[in-house]
């Protein structure tokens, strides 16, 4: 089993890059990562920035297995 973290669990303004530091230096081994229209806009980020985080993860020793997102809050699917 693997020990991993939600990225709402750290403060709100920590960006992308300050959750996954945090999150290896805390000792997880994965990150959840949260879509939303503030900073991993899935309507505005080109593949780039998406292979960009992912290297980031990788780099820091961090799986991504898992994507959240509140937007269906504010975008319904029915």
């Amino acid at each position: 089993m693997r020990r991993g973290v939600n990225a709402w669990c750290f403060p709100s303004e920590y960006g992308t890059d300050a959750v996954l530091e945090n999150a290896a230096k805390i000792g997880y081994e994965g990150v959840e990562l949260n879509l939303d229209e503030g900073g991993m806009d899935p309507f505005r980020m080109t593949e780039g920035e998406a292979a960009s985080i992912r290297r980031r993860a990788e780099g820091l020793g961090l799986k991504l297995p898992s994507l959240s997102t509140g937007l269906f809050w504010k975008y319904d699917l029915g």
